[in-house]
């Protein structure tokens, strides 16, 4: 089939993508292959996919005389009026939109009167309200991006005016808007502060392609104005912010899919496993890449096993480096009609941005029936390790089944275009049922592998290295507090010389780094430990455990490592709507960790269920969010991230950044914000907190802010108590008395 008759059997498909989820045609197939079809150049598939993608973010006319477009990606509908626009989501009580007012100068702004002409391009809709200004709106993966085009210096604009140029834009629907730190994003909140969508990455550029200075303010109880500096640029001005969600969804989300189970990020690039979609059989699984661009996050690609069949799960589990992905599958094997597990099986995907191909499928050459291999994988350059954590050998040789469920790993290594098994790995003190392989890392030469139920359950950890002779076990890693049922090794990480390892059923009731380990009076409330490589021995480097730790929050449930940036993840926190811990180290000591919510916390969503990091770049996956369809949520999204510590007041500029703060300077903005009940620990990462003082606010609705002992319009005052001293400090609880819950924020300063 050449290109011309792929097109055309694409137009004839597409009246079937382009309808709302809730509308979907039983039986449709997914517009996702990971391999471009036989006959096909990749210019061709991608032209394809354009057409098809295009086709799908259509705008089309309603008999009111508003245009509707879907946005899979985002969930939502875009609705346009020929006045503005307003978005609802397929599922959710919000909506949210935006009106043009007026545009211009100061006190002689252009107020927008009359209707504009509208025309409409596929995707594209354009809004002509004179021939100064076009405004215009592009549905695509990214979400809904808006912009304008200023044609010309607006009429009866005297060249005497400052350059600051403004749009006044109202909004529409209840979400009350908060501009970011760098002005160049708004967060819509709703009235429980959660935010339900971002309108960011403004850019403005003239004709030469000038970037301009420009950003956001609140207008009173309006909307937001957008303004630009325009002094020295050559019209036509473009002015181009984007829209989305304030978490990533699957394009084809359905209940039960469970899509972040599992996620991985390398550089620019997102992988989120879904074991329970349903693409190819009943639970058969799936995984998702996600690309940013331009500072957003768009869906590039659903990842799906060769030959994955009903309850294989493949999705399970997920790992990524470069352009390699492998995908774990351990139910595949099974028998479908019975939902029994399998002997597992691992992919490996090679390629970039929309383009995956199948590399590989991994299989031990021995594989048994419910080993689970591809319960946990792991993948740097061309070295894969794959966890089967119910596999029976007793170490002695492969074949016999001595232990049952005592667990193995597999090293496999490319080979050209291909993959070869490297090694067997079993632990050096092999028992029945101590699950070795449930969780796997790698880096480098270095591999650990976790065995939870080693020990009685307290849980040990297995270091492994690559020397001239093969891979040998360099340590044997536990908890400096080890107790039997606490799970040591249920989550594992690595990178260079460092090993971060989860206990998420540890009981004591200790807060931050190294704190008291001998009170276990916090059952299950979890912990975490950091061990650093020293010539061949791993002396244990830190105790980190949450900054607000509570019963049953399972801390370290999922762990991930980055260079000095450990994040763990702790599902259970808060009503099993779950949170994510970062911390930080500087000088070998790590700081008290940035605690970290969903946007849309609920209860059940399991935010924390897994983690992942790469450098700036942060995901945690909630794999019950949304009615178990799941989500997926990327911190500090810009990548590349800022220097370290820019203004040398030791806070690490990506948290100033992403909490709007700067203790040096007298009066800062909050540093961060979280809900509470009584009592709550407010901790940040300074490394010299000397002169730092502390100030307490409570706030019935994330928007108002008030002192503590100060009343709100229909709530009683609230007394604040910190608890330690308001200077010097680095992490302080603060009691709350007057309500049983409120939004709670700390002010910094420094003299």
């Amino acid at each position: 089939m050449n290109f011309l008759s792929h097109l055309a059997f694409l137009v004839e498909t597409l009246s079937v993508f382009a309808l709302p989820a809730e509308s979907a045609v039983p039986g449709e197939f997914e517009f996702y292959p990971a391999v471009v079809p036989d006959g096909l150049s990749d210019s061709d598939w991608n032209a394809i996919r354009d057409v098809h993608n295009n086709a799908r973010h259509a705008f089309a006319l309603r008999e009111d005389g508003c245009w509707l477009a879907h946005n899979p990606g985002q969930r939502w509908t875009t609705i346009s009026d020929r006045r503005g626009f307003l978005v609802r989501p397929d599922r959710g009580a919000w909506t949210w939109g935006l009106e043009l007012r007026s545009f211009g100068f100061g006190d002689i702004p252009t107020v927008v009167a009359d209707l504009p002409t509208v025309v409409v391009e596929g995707p594209r809709l354009t809004y002509r309200w004179s021939a100064e200004l076009d405004e215009w709106f592009v549905n695509d993966q990214r979400g809904l991006e808006h912009g304008f085009t200023l044609h010309e210096r607006p009429l009866g604009s005297p060249q005497s005016v400052d350059g600051s140029l403004s749009f006044l834009l109202a909004r529409r629907g209840p979400l009350c808007p908060v501009v970011n730190a760098d002005r160049t994003s708004v967060s819509f909140v709703d009235a429980s502060g959660v935010v339900e969508l971002r309108y960011s990455r403004l850019k403005v550029w003239d004709a030469d392609g000038m970037v301009l200075e420009s950003s956001f303010e609140v207008e009173g109880e309006e909307g937001i104005r957008l303004l630009v500096d325009e002094r020295g640029a050559k019209y036509p001005i473009t002015i181009d912010p984007v829209a989305q969600q304030g978490c990533l969804k699957a394009s084809n989300a359905e209940a039960d899919d469970q899509f972040g189970t599992a996620v991985a990020v390398s550089g620019d690039t997102v992988v989120v496993g879904a074991p329970l979609e349903d693409g190819t059989g009943d639970r058969s699984g799936a995984a998702y890449v996600f690309v940013q661009e331009d500072g957003a996050w768009s869906q590039k690609a659903i990842l799906r096993g060769s030959d994955t069949d009903e309850f294989d799960r493949f999705g399970q589990s997920v790992g990524i480096s470069g352009g390699t992905i492998v995908v774990g599958a351990p139910f595949q094997g099974g028998i479908p009609a019975q939902a029994l597990a399998g002997e597992g099986a691992a992919y490996v995907f090679v390629g970039g941005g929309a383009i995956w191909q199948q590399q590989g499928r991994l299989k031990p050459a021995l594989a048994e029936h419910s080993d689970k291999f591809g319960t946990s994988v792991a993948v740097s350059g061309d070295l894969v390790v794959v966890g089967a954590p119910a596999e029976d050998s007793n170490g002695t040789h492969q074949g016999n089944n001595d232990a049952l469920e005592a667990g193995a790993a597999y090293v496999y290594a490319r080979d050209g275009g291909g993959w070869t098994a490297q090694t067997y790995l079993k632990a050096s003190n092999v028992g029945t049922g101590d699950a070795f392989g449930l969780s796997v890392a790698i880096s480098g030469a270095t591999i650990v592998v976790g065995a939870p139920s080693e020990g009685e359950g307290a849980g040990g950890a297995y270091v492994f290295v690559r020397g001239p002779d093969g891979w040998a076990q360099e340590k044997y890693l536990k908890a400096s507090n080890a107790n039997g049922g606490d799970n040591f090794g249920n989550s594992v990480g690595i990178s260079g010389d460092s090993v971060i390892i989860g206990a998420p059923f540890e009981d004591s009731n200790a807060i931050g780094v190294d704190g008291n380990q001998t009170d276990n009076s916090s059952a299950s409330a979890g912990a975490a430990y950091v061990f650093t490589r020293s010539g061949g021995t791993w002396p244990q480097q830190a105790y980190l455990k949450a900054s607000n730790t509570g019963t049953i929050d399972v801390f370290g449930h999922s762990v991930a490592i980055s260079g000095d940036r450990v994040l763990v993840g702790a599902s259970f926190e808060d009503g099993f709507a779950g949170a994510a811990y970062l911390f930080i180290r500087s000088a070998n000591k790590w700081m008290p960790p940035v605690y970290l919510k969903a946007s849309n916390a609920a209860a059940n969503s399991w935010f924390g269920r897994a983690v992942a990091i790469s450098g700036s770049t942060v995901v945690v996956g909630a794999e019950r969010q949304g009615g178990s369809a799941g989500g997926a949520y990327v911190y500090f999204e810009s990548g590349s991230g800022p220097a370290p510590d820019e203004d040398g007041d030791g806070i690490p500029d990506f948290a100033e950044m992403y909490f709007g703060t700067s203790p040096s300077e007298p009066n800062g903005e909050p540093f961060t914000v979280t809900y509470t009940a009584t009592e709550t620990t407010l901790g940040w990462p300074v490394a010299d907190p000397t002169g730092v003082r502390v100030t307490p606010q409570w706030s019935p609705d994330n928007r108002t802010w008030l002192a503590s002992g100060e009343p709100a319009p229909g709530f009683g005052a609230r007394t604040l108590i910190v608890s330690t001293s308001e200077e010097g400090q680095s992490q302080v609880v603060v009691s709350s008395v007057g309500l049983s819950s409120a939004f709670l924020r700390i002010v910094l300063e420094r003299p």
